[in-house]
């Protein structure tokens, strides 16, 4: 399993809003990204984590960046 984190420092008095993206969006990311498996958030003190979990780097980077043209086995896009 493969995660990609994302943090984002905000006002406390924001979070209430970042937890609300993270409710509408989790279904969606879990049903529709392929090799998505998990997603979780993580409210701190000092800011606010995303966790998104992916069966494979190989779709955990094809999430984070789908424009990408990664190399094939040879060696060759």
């Amino acid at each position: 399993m493969t995660y990609l984190e994302i943090t984002l420092t905000m006002d406390k008095s924001r979070r209430v809003e970042a937890a609300a993206v993270y409710d509408r969006y989790k279904k969606p990311f879990l049903n529709g990204i392929p090799g998505a498996v998990s997603k979780e958030l993580l409210v701190r003190d000092e800011d606010v984590q995303v966790l998104h979990g992916f069966s494979s780097a190989e779709h955990g980077l094809s999430a984070a960046y789908p424009t990408v043209r990664r190399p094939t086995r040879r060696g060759r896009p």
